[in-house]
């Protein structure tokens, strides 16, 4: 073959590559190989776009003529607008769908504008778009700049404003909580060289608010708007009567409810920070809801802390060198509930969290949502003020029994009241089908046993909302900061609530997939190390913990015989001790150095195989295509 023949040969392969991927965009229909399906529509956007009534506008804007920007925002643009033309396609008739470039100065950029979408500047002084209007008919929802950090909740952001866009009004939510500061408080303007004062709403308050109507409650108040479609009771402080017997008549009614009740708050646990150096260590802050669930049959225990000897999150390093993970802090990546709640999470971690069961007089029905390993046991709450947290392991006695930490009850109540508001709450020893009690004022207005089955959520633990426990601040756009989810907390807290509040379409979409992945073989490893070394410490302590008791005896009997001078008794001890603790030195640097050099090896492997899978399979093809062409030229 001459070069000649050589080169077009090539131009015509260049030119067959380019028109291959060109008609498979223009092709409808693709290959998701993504480990969670993330270039594919979830059943739950299939059925919202089946059930649609009227058609929806959905116009998706995107400076795509601006010079100069940079290739990750390109790709992310696209699959914007990949994931958008599903839902056009999808939808039928009942969606249309138009792709909009607001170039400066243009009536497109102006209509942008005007209906809230947002400009953010490059480095060279463009201004770019990049945003979602959807409306049906009156109704409009839009997503004023779409954020790369939030790429696993894409197709959950579009889903939502076009299920924004189809109702009238807003769920209203209700909060009650001793955690004012989920809130957030007014930005106040700098003075006489001061930062300004406020501060912004927790990260799970922003994200509700795009759904919800929210309305905080005052714990002192006495009932419960009859408005709330759904009640939120987070952290509470201790309730005084007439707002505990408000939550137990709403609960009656059948209304939905979530309790997220803590044995040891980590959040205020951690914020507390003594002024003086010699006050004690920070309480444990506890919550919980004993009138209420006591007589429920909802079992709670207010005083215990799950831990669990695996899955601990990292905290630091220890003393060792080594990282060190916190039991009481622990990852829950092994979700076996089916409920739709539960839908596509992956990951939740929980901290300092209580544990829930059902009482057998209970007759609610009780379905579990997350719950740890085996490996898991309880320690008492209290001990978490004085205990250092590399001790913390050794206070955690597991009995090979998994711990529930958050669940659902549904089914028949008795009123915490039987007697009405102006009654003592009831004992949970009380038989409370045969309490009899003479009608007081007006109790016939009162409900003393549920009309509807109760539809309540539990969480024993409150922290796993809070923003440094959920997501860290990244860097986007000059002059932008957003947030990066770290674990699928929000998306259970906000499945939650859309389940109580009956939005199911919304449950089996948000988190869908993450484009972070663990390195799973290598956690394993790390793990084994630290199982190995807090074996070898435990063992080598106990024998230190022996030696300094016989110290201690033989220095009682010196000073009981008035020697001043050490008897070879004591030396040899003091011998001793000193071997064992070099003896535990080396142990844990024969551990950390080998644990390191077997990730690293790992490591070197897998960044080799990256590295040369590619160059060998065109070898092979190369070879393997050349060698038939000798074959077939001979």
């Amino acid at each position: 073959m001459k070069n000649s023949q050589k080169w077009i040969l090539v131009g015509l392969l260049l030119i067959c590559f380019v028109l291959i991927n060109w008609i498979g965009r223009m092709i409808p229909g693709q290959w998701d190989l993504t480990a969670e399906n993330q270039y594919t529509l979830s059943e739950g956007s299939r059925i919202l776009l089946e059930e649609l009534e009227e058609p929806v506008q959905i116009r998706f804007y995107y400076t795509e003529s601006s010079e100069g920007l940079p290739v990750s925002f390109q790709n992310f643009a696209e699959r914007v607008e990949s994931l958008l033309n599903q839902y056009d396609r999808i939808g039928g008739n009942m969606v249309a769908f138009e792709a909009i470039d607001p170039r400066p100065d243009t009536e497109e950029e102006e209509a942008a504008i005007r209906i809230g979408l947002n400009r953010q500047t490059l480095p060279s002084g463009d201004s770019i778009m990049l945003g979602l209007h959807v409306f049906q008919a009156d109704q409009e929802a839009t997503i004023p700049f779409f954020q790369p950090q939030r790429e696993s909740y894409l197709e959950y952001d579009i889903s939502r404003i076009i299920y924004e866009s189809t109702r009238l009004f807003k769920p209203k939510l209700g909060i009650l909580t001793s955690l004012s500061e989920m809130e957030g408080s007014p930005q106040m303007p700098a003075m006489m060289g001061m930062p300004p004062q406020g501060s912004d709403p927790w990260l799970i308050i922003q994200e509700l608010e795009r759904t919800y109507e929210l309305e905080f409650l005052d714990s002192s108040s006495e009932s419960i708007p009859n408005d709330i479609d759904v009640l939120a009771v987070i952290h509470p402080s201790p309730l005084g009567d007439p707002i505990l017997f408000a939550i137990d008549q709403y609960v009656m009614e059948g209304r939905p409810a979530l309790f997220a009740i803590d044995p040891s708050s980590a959040y205020q646990r951690l914020s507390q920070q003594p002024s003086n150096p010699m006050a004690g260590p920070p309480g444990i802050s506890p919550s919980n809801l004993d009138t209420l669930t006591e007589i429920y049959g909802i079992d709670f225990s207010s005083s215990d802390v799950v831990g669990a000897l695996i899955n601990g999150l990292e905290t630091g390093a220890g003393a060792d060198g080594l990282p060190f993970r916190n039991p009481t802090f622990i990852s829950i990546s092994d979700i076996e509930s089916e409920s739709p709640i539960m839908a596509q999470l992956q990951d939740i971690w929980v901290f300092e969290a209580g544990s829930l069961g059902l009482s057998s007089e209970s007759m609610l029905d009780m379905e579990v949502l997350l719950e740890t390993s085996e490996r898991s046991g309880q320690m008492m709450a209290n001990a978490l003020q004085f205990v250092q947290p590399s001790q913390l392991p050794r206070q955690i006695l597991t009995d090979g029994e998994r711990r529930v930490v958050a669940a659902r009850f549904s089914g028949p109540l008795n009123s915490a009241f039987p007697g009405g508001l102006s009654s003592s709450p009831a004992s949970n020893e009380e038989d409370l089908t045969q309490f009899k009690i003479e009608p007081l004022v007006d109790v016939d207005l009162d409900i003393l046993k549920s009309t509807e089955n109760a539809q309540i959520i539990v969480l024993s633990d409150s922290d796993l909302i809070f923003d440094q426990f959920v997501a860290q601040r990244v860097s986007f756009l000059p002059g932008m900061e957003t947030y990066q989810p770290m674990n699928d907390n929000l998306a259970f807290f906000s499945n939650t609530i859309d389940y109580l509040a009956g939005g199911n379409q919304l449950m089996g979409i948000r988190g869908k997939g993450s484009n972070f992945r663990t390195f799973t073989r290598a956690e394993a490893m790390e793990l084994e190390a630290q199982s190995k070394f807090q074996a070898a410490a435990e063992d080598i302590e106990n024998k230190m913990q022996e030696t300094t008791r016989q110290l201690a005896e033989l220095q009682s009997q010196q000073a009981d015989q008035r020697l001043l001078i050490a008897t070879p008794e004591v030396l040899s001890a003091i011998e001793t001790l000193r071997n064992d603790e070099a003896d535990l030195r080396s142990s844990l640097r024969e551990i950390r150095k080998n644990m390191r050099e077997d990730i690293e090896n790992l490591e070197i492997t897998l960044a080799s195989i990256n590295l040369v899978a590619g160059p060998i399979i065109v070898l092979i093809f190369g070879a393997l295509y050349f060698g038939r062409r000798g074959k077939r030229e001979k």
